[in-house]
């Protein structure tokens, strides 16, 4: 039986940010969080291997979260995060041993 971690992947302000998942191992995103601290309207964007694979909306001087995700990003495969304007942003799950 493999290992499992919880991970914080992404972590960032303004931009954009890249993980790419380790050889041996599968991450497995359940959460995006993000804050918009603007006045104006902004969003969110997740890559899997350089495809969008979500959008979220983030309202001005508000949050935004998505949780109970599932998607799976093999190893050797980068995830990123792009945010617009002036927010903050967090991507979260598990990190498992890729048994096969």
């Amino acid at each position: 039986m493999g290992a499992t971690y919880s991970e914080r992947f992404l972590s960032f302000s303004n931009g954009e940010q890249a993980y790419t998942v380790p050889a041996g191992k599968r991450a497995v995103i359940k959460c995006l969080t993000a804050y918009n601290g603007s006045a104006a309207a902004s969003y969110a964007v997740l890559y899997v291997a350089s495809l969008p694979v979500l959008f979220m909306p983030i309202p001005a001087g508000s949050g935004a979260d998505r949780s109970g995700l599932h998607i799976v990003v093999y190893q050797n495969e980068q995830l990123s995060m792009y945010v617009a304007t002036a927010n903050v942003a967090c991507c979260s799950g598990y990190l498992l041993d890729d048994i096969g």
